[in-house]
């Protein structure tokens, strides 16, 4: 279409091609950077940037407007078309980062939404998002503190073992020692009946 519009223009000869060519080049270049303008998505740093705000303005954890609480902050020129579809897009990127990180869910169909336990532990830690999920993250177990924990545990174990081993080897030898101090004792009485007989036969 755009060509047969400035196709009069190559009549004029090589003047004319190249009027033709820069003009639909510029056509080309502007509807592209239209588009490009209105389907750029946020960035996810604008978003947590969003989150951040949202949860700094959020009073009640069970019902909350999303909606109600950026439009009192960012404050859109409902006559301006590209403010509002900007607003809304904010509204709607926030909404769904939030809802995916578990944040807060849907209270009903109408708007409105609510913490969850997760969302309340970041309202109540007054963490902005990044440093709160940090902060949430199990600590990394390294080696070199686990192995001397290890060796101390091990080596205890085995002194209580061996301090074990060795009271249950004392206590039968001092078994085995009064048996056989209670057989000496029988031997000698025997003995002793043994020459008393003798003497009076």
């Amino acid at each position: 279409m755009l060509n047969q519009r400035f196709v009069h223009l190559a009549n004029f000869g090589f003047g004319g091609q190249l009027i033709a060519s820069k003009a639909l080049r510029f056509l080309a270049e502007t509807v592209g950077n239209n588009y490009q303008s209105h389907s750029k998505g946020m960035t996810e740093k604008e978003i947590i940037e969003k989150i951040d705000l949202l949860f700094e303005k959020i009073t009640d954890f069970n019902m909350f407007s999303i909606n109600n609480i950026f439009f009192k902050e960012i404050i859109p020129n409902e006559k301006n078309k590209d403010e509002v579809e900007n607003f809304h897009n904010i509204v709607s990127e926030t909404k769904l980062f939030g809802m995916n990180k578990d944040l807060f869910e849907k209270y009903n169909n109408n708007g409105w939404f609510s913490l969850t336990e997760k969302g309340k532990e970041l309202k109540i830690s007054n963490f902005e998002l990044i440093k709160f999920t940090k902060k949430s993250k199990p600590k990394k177990i390294h080696l070199y503190k686990i192995i001397p924990i290890i060796l101390t545990v091990l080596f205890g174990s085995l002194n209580i073992y061996q301090k074990y081993d060795y009271r249950e080897l004392k206590n039968d030898f001092d078994s085995v020692k009064i048996e056989r101090d209670s057989v000496k004792q029988k031997l000698i009485y025997l003995n002793n009946r043994t020459v008393e007989y003798k003497e009076n036969t």
